[in-house]
C-alpha cells in the first residue's frame, strides 16, 4: 500500500476518478489502493475487504473511525492484540474482552467484561486470573436481570463453591427450587444446591435434596457417592470436631441472647469471641436456630475493617455458637460514661466509621437492626468495630413476640420496629442517628420508666434540641442527626453512603471542630495499647 501524502483537491479528484475506472474494470484491489491515496478510506476499506486484503481493510476502517469493522478484519488475519485494542477504542468492550480471553490475558478480559456490565463473564475471567476477590465482587452483581443469568447459573455456582462461598449459591439457587417439581430443566440446580448444603454442614438438607434427585433419576451419576460422603461427615462428627476445637478461657459478656466467652481456636491458633445462644431463647423456636445459622453465614461474607468478622457457626453438644473476631477495648457506652463530653473531632471520626460499615453491610443486603452504643467498640488500635450483625436479627424477631426480653434496646429502636412494621436499611440509619445523639449530648434522646413510655416518644415526640444540650455542636451535624431520626422512613437519608457524604462536608474548624488527627481516634495512648498487647 502506498504511503499517504498530503494531496491537493485536484490530485484527490484525479485519484477518485482513476479508482472509479479501476472499479468498473473489476480491478478491486487497484481501486481500493487509489481510494486510499485519495483519502476515501470508507470506500477503500470495503474494496480491500472484497479483495480479501483484510489487514489493509482493517487499517482503512480504523482511519475512517469504524473501529468495530477494523477489529473484525484484524481478527481475520489473526492479529488478535490489535483487534482487542481497537475494539476497546470503539467501546466494544465485550468483543475486546472475548479476544483477550482467547489470548489468556484473563485480567484484561475481566476488566473489559466489567466495563461492559457482563458481570458473570467478568467473574469467570477474574477467577481464571486467580483474582478471587474481584471475581466474587462481579459474580455477586450478576443477578436475574442480566441476560443469560439462568443459563449461566450452574457455572456461576461452581465458581462460588470453588471460592469457598457456598452461601452465595444457596441464596441464588434455593429460591428456584422452592415448591418446584424436579425435572430435566432444573435437576442441575438441585445437584449444585446439595453440594452447597454439604459445604456448610447442612447434611440433612443435602441428603433430602439428593434423595429427591434419586426419586427422579435412580441412575443419576455421582449422587450415591454424595450420600456416602454425607454419612461420613454427619452431624455427630461435626459436633465432636467443634467440641475439641474451642477452649473457653473466660466469660467476657452475658445478655438476653446468650453468653460470650474469650476462647482459643485450637485448630487455627487464634483467640476468638465464642457466643453461645441461651437455651431459653432456642426453646420452642426451631426457626430461630435456622435463622441464626443462616444469618451467621451471610455476615461471615462481610469483610470490612469496621465490622467484627464472623469466623464460624455450628453446634457444640446442645449449644449453638458463632465464633468471631475477639475485640479488646471499650464500647461507646463505656466511652460516653468515661469521657463525656466526647470531643466533637472524635464523634465525627466515629460517625464516619459507623456509616462506612453500615454502607458496606447494606450493599450486601444485610441489616443490623440493633445499632446502639453497646454494639460499637473501639479497640486498642483506636479502630471502630460494629458488633453483633449476626445476632441482631434474632433479637428483632423475639422483640415482636416478647418486648420485655430486651429492655434497654428500645431506647435506640426505630418507630417501625415498635410497630412491627417492615424494616429495611433505614432502620439502621435511625438507630445510628440515635447513637450519634447519645454521643453528642451524653444521653439518649428518648427515655422513660417503661417500654410504653419510650415507645410513645419514639413514635410521636419531637427530637430534643441538640443545640441547647450541647451548644458547640455544628449546625450541619445537628441536621444530619435529625434527618437520620425522622419518624417516617421515607424522610430519612435513603442510604448510609449519603450520610457519610454529608459528614464529609463538615469542614473542621469552620464548623467549630478542631481536627488534628484526620480520621484517627485517640482514645487509647501508645502506652495503653502496648500494655494491652503484652498482657
Amino acid at each position: 500500500m502506498n504511503t499517504v501524502k498530503k494531496k491537493t483537491a485536484e490530485e484527490k479528484e484525479y485519484l477518485k476518478n482513476a479508482a472509479g475506472h479501476a472499479f468498473d474494470l473489476g480491478n478491486f484491489a487497484e481501486a481500493a489502493d487509489l481510494y486510499f491515496q485519495a483519502e476515501e478510506f470508507g470506500k477503500a476499506a470495503e474494496l480491500f475487504e472484497w479483495a480479501k486484503e483484510y489487514e489493509k481493510a482493517a487499517l482503512c476502517y480504523f482511519k475512517n473511525q469504524e473501529y468495530n469493522a477494523s477489529g473484525d478484519n484484524y481478527l481475520k488475519v489473526s492479529q488478535y492484540e490489535k483487534a482487542a485494542k481497537i475494539y476497546t477504542l470503539g467501546r466494544e468492550f465485550k468483543k475486546a474482552a472475548g479476544v483477550f480471553l482467547k489470548l489468556r490475558n484473563y485480567p484484561e478480559a475481566g476488566k473489559l467484561y466489567e466495563r461492559a456490565g457482563a458481570y458473570f463473564n467478568a467473574g469467570e475471567a477474574f477467577f481464571l486470573a486467580h483474582q478471587e476477590e474481584r471475581a466474587l465482587e462481579n459474580l455477586e452483581k450478576a443477578n436475574e436481570t442480566n441476560p443469560g443469568y439462568l443459563k449461566n447459573l450452574g457455572r456461576m455456582s461452581e465458581l462460588f463453591l470453588q471460592m469457598g462461598q457456598p452461601q452465595a449459591v444457596i441464596d441464588r439457587v434455593e429460591p428456584l427450587t422452592w415448591d418446584k417439581q424436579l425435572d430435566e430443566a432444573n435437576v442441575d440446580w438441585f445437584d449444585i444446591l446439595g453440594k452447597a448444603y454439604t459445604h456448610i454442614g447442612k447434611y440433612q438438607k443435602a441428603k433430602d435434596v439428593y434423595l429427591k434427585i434419586l426419586e427422579f433419576d435412580p441412575f443419576s451419576p455421582g449422587i450415591q457417592q454424595e450420600l456416602m460422603k454425607i454419612s461420613e461427615l454427619g452431624d455427630e462428627l461435626l459436633e465432636m470436631h467443634n467440641r475439641e476445637r474451642y477452649h473457653k478461657m473466660e466469660e467476657v459478656g452475658r445478655g438476653a441472647m446468650g453468653v460470650v466467652y474469650k476462647a482459643e481456636d485450637l485448630e487455627l491458633k487464634r483467640v476468638v469471641a465464642l457466643k453461645i445462644l441461651d437455651k431459653s431463647v432456642i426453646k420452642g423456636h426451631r426457626d430461630i436456630i435456622n435463622l441464626f445459622l443462616s444469618e451467621a453465614e451471610k455476615v461471615a461474607q462481610l469483610k470490612h475493617p469496621n465490622i467484627v468478622t464472623v469466623f464460624d457457626r455450628g453446634k457444640i453438644a446442645d449449644d449453638y455458637f458463632i465464633s468471631m473476631e475477639f475485640i479488646e477495648g471499650i464500647t461507646l457506652m463505656e466511652l460516653i460514661r468515661e469521657q463525656h463530653p466526647i470531643p466533637l473531632e472524635g464523634i465525627l471520626v466515629i460517625s464516619k466509621k459507623l456509616f462506612t460499615a453500615l454502607s458496606h453491610a447494606h450493599q450486601k443486603g444485610i441489616i443490623h437492626r440493633d445499632i446502639k452504643p453497646g454494639n460499637i467498640m473501639i479497640n486498642y488500635e483506636n479502630e471502630v468495630k460494629v458488633l453483633d450483625f449476626s445476632i441482631a436479627v434474632l433479637r428483632d424477631d423475639l422483640i415482636k413476640e416478647n418486648s420485655e426480653m430486651v429492655l434497654g434496646t428500645p431506647r435506640y429502636m426505630s418507630p417501625e420496629q415498635f410497630e412491627n412494621a417492615v424494616t429495611d436499611h433505614r432502620t439502621d440509619i435511625y438507630s445510628a442517628g440515635v447513637t450519634l445523639f447519645h454521643l453528642v449530648t451524653g444521653n439518649p434522646p428518648f427515655d422513660g420508666a417503661s417500654l410504653t413510655e419510650i415507645r410513645g416518644k419514639h413514635l410521636d415526640a419531637p427530637i430534643p434540641p441538640i443545640k441547647e444540650l450541647r451548644p458547640d455542636t455544628p449546625a450541619k451535624l445537628i441536621r444530619i442527626i435529625e434527618t437520620c431520626m425522622a419518624k417516617r422512613q421515607e424522610d430519612r437519608f435513603p442510604q448510609a453512603s449519603i450520610v457519610l457524604s454529608e459528614l464529609n462536608k463538615i469542614s473542621g474548624a469552620n464548623e467549630g471542630i478542631i481536627i488534628n488527627g484526620g480520621d484517627k481516634l485517640n482514645v487509647f495512648t501508645d502506652k495503653e495499647r502496648t500494655a494491652a498487647i503484652t498482657r
